[in-house]
């Protein structure tokens, strides 16, 4: 059994900071968090376009601070969409390739135990979902764009391409306690098994832990 007491869920009450791109975005010091990036093809622009005005309606009457109830609802309506069309394997899916997925994933683990601590992360052909901690004094939309910058600029030299490589935004949720952590991780490997081409990295002790029958 892991230690739950050495993770930093999110704590009700506690500094929470909030930044606003095209999606909302929360974070707490040193926070376990379940991030997903999206390359840039991998939605159809027509189904993007329906999905931004249904969310630009909801959230004018749905005004932030969100309480727990609202970003379930949130997340129900409008993050499980687009899990929905990512899985259906729209775009050119770059990350199929093993030296992509490869790259992403050597740019994943590079600070790893340093500005983030790594759980697990699979990368599917088109996006990517990532399970890890902030470390102390590090700022998620900082991490988040030095993965997409460095990525994108060693895929494009590896493949001769040019231009967006991946969505401009991404989705990200504070883990809430050790039930969340269990069903996330899981997630996690269970898109691993349903795709032929997904890249799946676990912490040693998760791995090990999952593959005793953690979680169930």
């Amino acid at each position: 059994m892991p230690d739950w007491s050495a993770f930093h869920f999110f704590r009700r009450g506690a500094d929470l900071q909030r930044s606003l791109n095209r999606l909302p975005h929360w974070q707490q010091e040193q926070g376990c968090l379940f991030v997903t990036l999206r390359l840039a093809d991998s939605l159809p622009a027509r189904l993007l376009e329906k999905w931004r005005n249904e969310r630009e309606t909801w959230t004018r009457f749905h005004l932030p601070p969100w309480n727990q109830e609202t970003q379930h609802e949130y997340h129900r309506r409008f993050s499980m969409q687009i899990e929905h069309w990512l899985d259906a394997g729209y775009g050119g899916c770059a990350m199929k390739d093993r030296c992509v997925s490869g790259i992403v994933r050597d740019v994943f683990l590079h600070f790893d135990g340093d500005r983030y601590l790594q759980h697990a992360f699979v990368i599917m052909p088109n996006h990517a979902h990532l399970l890890f901690s902030l470390g102390h004094g590090h700022d998620l939309g900082q991490v988040v764009g030095s993965w997409k910058s460095v990525s994108a600029k060693r895929i494009h030299r590896h493949t001769g391409g040019s231009g967006a490589f991946w969505q401009k935004d991404y989705h990200d949720r504070l883990v809430r306690g050790p039930e969340h952590f269990r069903r996330v991780a899981r997630y996690l490997r269970k898109n691993h098994e349903e795709s032929k081409t997904a890249l799946l990295w676990e912490a040693p002790w998760l791995q090990e832990w999952l593959d005793r029958g953690g979680g169930h």
